[in-house]
């Protein structure tokens, strides 16, 4: 497996043109000239976020964008043997949330849905500003492909998303001694429940749908800290 070089990470989804010019502004173009100071023959590291990274020399600096030629590729297929969605019940706190999707993200996870459970205090959130923070943790890890956010009204909504995979539930009534019967699927969908965790009509929910219950422990855990518990049991 190739190394990336230890070069300056900047993000580009759509990546270079067909001459192989690669041209970035907006927040990159500031953080490349204002934050790092970089200048024509500099060379950065694009990721485009589904896979590849693009090994990049500047060959021009204007006011508002530049310009980057491709010098070479790095590719991968996927970032883990595991296709794990974090499924995450909205909760008060927004610092909480976003350190969450951080660390979930430098974790691993392929795809993080966002969802109103009984007990959610909070249904709405800033995607734009939770992408970014998805983009920063990807550029800081420099992994390959970029978590899959989206939102979801109902833990049905979310299961319908997903026909085929895997769910687990992460559930604190569940015995301690209880362990991951394992399987050959790769596929999995990882439910973490809000502020005083899922109601019994929603694990019911779960169950019928074929959802195994976990514990994560004798202690308690903060919703945020269960969802990279759960992460890690895969990950890790």
């Amino acid at each position: 497996m190739q190394r990336l070089p230890d070069l300056p990470v900047f993000f580009s989804p759509q990546g270079p043109d067909l001459t192989g010019i690669i041209t970035m502004d907006s927040t990159e173009f500031r953080h490349a000239v204002s934050v790092l100071r970089l200048d024509t023959g500099s060379s950065i590291l694009v990721a485009d976020g589904n896979g590849r990274y693009y090994e990049c020399r500047i060959d021009a600096v204007g006011k508002k964008s530049l310009s980057a030629r491709v010098t070479g590729m790095y590719h991968r297929d996927k970032d883990s043997e595991y296709d794990l969605v974090l499924a995450f019940a909205f909760i008060k706190n927004r610092q909480r949330l976003e350190w969450m999707l951080e660390k979930a993200t430098e974790l691993g996870a392929s795809g993080i849905v966002l969802f109103k459970s009984a007990r959610s205090e909070r249904d709405k959130v800033r995607t734009d500003r939770l992408e970014n923070i998805l983009v920063s943790a990807l550029k800081q890890c420099k992994r390959y492909f970029l978590p899959r956010l989206s939102e979801s009204n109902s833990i049905d909504d979310v299961i319908a998303k997903y026909p085929g995979y895997e769910l687990i539930v992460a559930h604190e009534k569940t015995e301690p001694e209880t362990n991951i019967p394992p399987t050959p699927t790769r596929k999995k969908v990882l439910f973490i429940g809000p502020e005083g965790g899922f109601t019994n009509e929603e694990i019911a929910t779960l169950t019928r749908h074929g959802a195994i219950t976990i514990s994560l422990g004798p202690n308690r855990l903060r919703a945020e800290t269960a969802a990279l518990a759960l992460l890690s049991k895969f990950l890790m």
